[in-house]
């Protein structure tokens, strides 16, 4: 890392566009794109921190996927790598969150309130013995008259933040078709019907007999044209065999780095 840092090529570091690129990587559902893109984020944290222009890491909208990094990614290196760059540039690093919600018990809900900044209604959850089944369910009328959530923007609010929880959970204990991972395939963020389907009663092999009324009604999945999507998906699957990926599919990624001795590659 000193050596990338102290190469003529890198010194200055690099421009907010081309940071800017490296933000949808953080994003990416791929392990290998997450790291790559911390790692150079962390190259960068620290020339700019050298520079006192760490500001640009918000500007670009990186902080907040670096803070998602730490919170949800599986990967402890990546997580590691995103929790320097945090630090470096001032900002808070957030506690990782146990994956498996299903399973939380209230005091990890409370946990996670007091984390996404919804202090003021940890006791009104925790009177009501919200566990992770329970939050993973919650409708918009039970968080406001149940949980006394009255205001609809904090309510818009808490379901952003429970809609990213969803999103980024560990369904393996209860999703044995890896119905998850199949949704995830579809669009990254129709990973957050997962438990609206299982707890249904619906896994992958199902899947292509249920209706559009059925999953607006049943599941809860509100987005007309995210419903067409599901189902259109589960029938194209129905008549197309399952391949398993091989290792001989991954995707290759290089690394090149500058030395005393010559440019190095590493893959």
């Amino acid at each position: 890392l000193s050596e990338m840092l102290d190469s003529s090529d890198n010194s200055q570091g690099r421009t907010a566009d081309d940071l800017q690129r490296l933000v949808p990587l953080l994003d990416s559902s791929r392990l290998e794109a997450q790291c790559i893109s911390a790692f150079y984020l962390c190259t960068e944290a620290a020339i700019k921190a050298r520079q006192k222009k760490t500001k640009i890491f918000s500007e670009i909208g990186a902080t907040q996927s670096l803070k998602r990094v730490v919170c949800y990614s599986t990967s402890s290196t990546t997580s590691s790598l995103a929790k320097k760059v945090l630090r470096m540039i001032g900002e808070e690093v957030p506690r990782r969150i146990l994956p498996t919600v299903p399973n939380w018990k209230p005091c990890e809900v409370q946990t996670w309130l007091q984390q996404i900044g919804f202090n003021k209604y940890c006791q009104s959850f925790l009177d009501h013995q919200v566990d992770g089944d329970i939050l993973l369910r919650l409708t918009e009328e039970e968080l406001q008259e149940d949980l006394g959530m009255d205001s609809s923007i904090t309510r818009k609010r808490f379901f952003r933040e429970l809609t990213e929880l969803k999103t980024f959970t560990n369904y393996s204990t209860c999703d044995r078709s890896n119905l998850a991972d199949w949704l995830s395939s579809i669009d990254p963020k129709f990973r957050q019907y997962t438990y609206n389907l299982l707890t249904c009663g619906i896994n992958r092999n199902f899947l292509h007999r249920v209706t559009e009324q059925q999953l607006q009604e049943d599941c809860h999945i509100n987005t007309g044209f995210h419903r067409v999507r599901i189902l259109t998906a589960a029938r194209e699957t129905l008549h197309s065999p399952i391949t398993l990926q091989t290792a001989s599919d991954g995707t290759d990624v290089f690394i090149s780095y500058r030395r005393s001795t010559g440019s190095q590659l590493a893959r």
